[in-house]
């Protein structure tokens, strides 16, 4: 579990916010997401940022004051996912990990390059992708159909 209770320790040093290898991209601001969730905002949980970061760990390293930013913002994945909030592209690789073991299908290409270096053909074993389905469906992953309009 994590303790939201380290997010009231920012200094305010933005070093979080410029080791962010997604602020750049997408504009991330981690310095922003802690201050927000150690100000009891609820509307943090509903915004994209949780979804922004990569994971890379780089403001959890730079970070002074100690603060497990990269897991605040897994904290807000869980939150959002366990909501059904879960953006497209995230959601298709979900099915497609829960339906076939793969995150992405396994391309001509690729079953090519693997046969020229003289590795065997690749596939997941059945029983593993139903391990895996139990698994999930066991710790509560969330439905990943579509949500209907409401």
């Amino acid at each position: 579990m994590i303790d939201l209770s380290k997010s009231y320790l920012c200094l305010q040093c933005r070093i979080c916010s410029a080791a962010c290898t997604a602020a750049t991209v997408n504009g991330l601001r981690p310095r922003e997401v802690v201050l927000r969730l150690a100000a009891g905002d609820p509307t943090i949980e509903e915004g994209p940022e949780a979804w922004a970061c990569v994971t890379c760990y780089a403001c959890t390293e730079q970070c002074r004051a100690g603060i497990d930013i990269t897991d605040i913002f897994y904290y807000l994945r869980e939150r959002a996912a366990a909501q059904g909030r879960i953006p497209p592209p995230y959601r298709a690789v979900a099915k497609s990990v829960l339906a076939t073991g793969c995150a992405f299908p396994n391309a001509r290409y690729t079953a090519r390059m693997r046969a020229d270096l003289g590795l065997p053909v690749f596939c997941v074993a059945p029983r593993a992708v139903e391990e895996l389905q139990t698994l999930c469906r066991s710790a509560g992953f969330p439905d990943l159909a579509p949500k209907e309009a409401s």
